[in-house]
C-alpha cells in the first residue's frame, strides 16, 4: 500500500518534539469505520431500518398471548434497535458529505496542476488539536488508498503546513536518498523512515483553513520525480492553488483561510522566519 509523508501500518508512530517523547497515533477504530460506512449508505439504511422497526413493533402487539415471552421482548429489542439506527443515520454530521465532494474535486485538481503520471494527492484534516494529529480524510488520487490514518503535527512537510498555515513545496537533491533527507530535514528515526514509500522525491501542501493556531486541512501531493514539486514552482502552485480552487474548498470545509503573511516561511525544523 502507497505511503502517506508520514509513518504507515496497523499505527503511525511519531515522535513528539516537546520532551521527546513518542505519540502513537492510531488508525480509524471499527465502530468510526461503521459509522461512516452507515453514512455513506445512510438512504437504504434509513428505509430498511424504519421498516424492520415498524415490522417489529407491529409482531410485539399483534403476538398472542400464547406467544413465549421472550418472542414479544425479542420483537421490542430488534424496534429499538431499529429505530436507533434510523436516527443515528438521519443525524450522522455533515463532515463526511464535505470530504466526499472534496474527494470529487481531487482529480480536477490534479490536472490542472499539471501533475506528472508518478503524482499523488489527497486531503489531511485536523482530528485533534488537544493531541495535535490529523488524518487522512480522503484516499489519494489516482492510487485510491490510504484513507482514514492518522498522524501527529511534529514531522514532514504536512505537519509543517498544519503547524505555519503556509504553503510548502521542495524535492530531494539528485544523489540523496529519501531516507538521508529525511534525517537532515525532519525528526525521523531510522524505523520511521523504513515504513515510507521509498520513491518519494518532491512534495507540495496547501493549508485550506484555519483551527485555532493551526490549519483545518492540508491538501498534500508528493511525486516519484523531483521536478515536479520544487521550491522554484512554489508561486506557481500556490497562486493556481488560491485562484482556482481556494474559494470552492473554503466554502465546501465551512472555513475561511487566514494564512500568515506572505513574507513569513517556516524553515525546515518548523521555525518561522521572516523574509528579508
Amino acid at each position: 500500500m502507497p505511503a502517506l509523508d508520514g509513518p504507515t501500518g496497523r499505527h503511525a508512530v511519531t515522535k513528539a518534539n516537546r520532551g521527546g517523547k513518542g505519540t502513537t497515533v492510531k488508525r480509524v477504530t471499527p465502530f468510526e469505520r461503521w459509522w461512516r460506512s452507515l453514512y455513506e449508505r445512510r438512504g437504504p439504511v434509513i428505509a430498511l431500518s424504519a421498516a424492520v422497526g415498524s415490522v417489529a413493533l407491529a409482531v410485539a402487539f399483534e403476538l398472542p398471548t400464547s406467544a413465549p415471552p421472550w418472542a414479544r421482548w425479542a420483537s421490542v429489542v430488534l424496534f429499538v434497535l431499529a429505530t436507533t439506527i434510523t436516527v443515528s443515520a438521519s443525524t450522522i454530521p455533515e463532515h463526511y458529505e464535505r470530504i466526499r465532494i472534496v474527494a470529487s474535486l481531487l482529480p480536477t485538481i490534479y490536472e490542472v496542476l499539471a501533475f506528472d503520471p508518478t503524482a499523488r494527492i489527497t486531503l489531511h484534516h485536523i482530528y485533534s488539536r488537544r493531541r495535535e494529529v490529523y488524518e487522512q480524510v480522503t484516499n489519494y488520487y489516482p492510487t485510491r488508498t490510504g484513507k482514514g490514518r492518522r498522524f501527529g503535527f511534529t514531522q514532514a512537510i504536512t505537519g509543517q503546513a498544519f503547524r505555519s498555515r503556509q504553503a510548502n513545496a521542495y524535492s530531494i537533491p539528485s544523489g540523496l536518498s529519501m531516507r538521508d533527507d529525511y534525517k537532515r530535514r525532519w525528526p525521523f528515526t531510522d524505523s520511521e523512515i523504513g515504513q515510507l514509500q521509498q520513491d518519494r522525491r518532491s512534495f507540495f501542501v496547501f493549508p485550506i483553513g484555519q483551527d485555532g493556531e493551526y490549519a483545518r486541512a492540508v491538501l498534500f501531493c508528493d511525486s516519484a520525480n523531483e521536478r515536479t514539486f520544487p521550491e522554484s514552482r512554489l508561486a506557481d502552485l500556490d497562486a493556481k492553488m488560491r485562484q482556482l480552487f481556494l474559494p470552492t474548498l473554503e466554502s465546501i470545509l465551512g472555513v475561511q483561510n487566514r494564512q500568515l503573511p506572505s513574507n513569513i516561511r517556516m524553515n525546515p525544523l518548523g521555525d518561522a522566519k521572516e523574509n528579508l
